[in-house]
């Protein structure tokens, strides 16, 4: 993959927060991947990463992931897709209630993507 393709492909997935939003074909630069095997790659990526066996090229370690963590006050307003993920992993869901200055720094960065 290029380094245009790797880009275009990153800005895309960086503007999705769960598998379940990648619903059609990237184009990448001059490649097609289909949603189908992105969603596959990334799950296995993903698995490999939080089993702790393989490291990624953002985190330079090798992580052993404990928890995971979600900005709501109920365990209800998770979405179903993380609620999923945590007990496939058997992570705890360590809630963090969302303040006023949480909120203000998310709409910050999702005003500089």
């Amino acid at each position: 993959m290029t380094d245009k393709e790797y880009t275009a492909l990153s800005q895309y997935l960086f503007s999705k927060k769960y598998l379940s939003q990648i619903n059609n074909d990237v184009q990448a630069g001059d490649k097609l991947i289909s949603a189908e095997d992105l969603k596959d790659a990334l799950a296995k990526s993903r698995d490999s990463l939080f089993e702790g066996d393989e490291h990624s090229e953002i985190i330079p370690i090798n992580p052993k992931v404990k928890g995971v963590f979600a900005k709501v006050e109920n365990l209800e307003d998770c979405p179903q897709e993380f609620l999923e993920f945590a007990k496939e992993h058997e992570l705890p869901v360590i809630l963090m209630k969302p303040s006023k200055q949480n909120n203000d720094t998310s709409q910050k960065l999702n005003k500089l993507k």
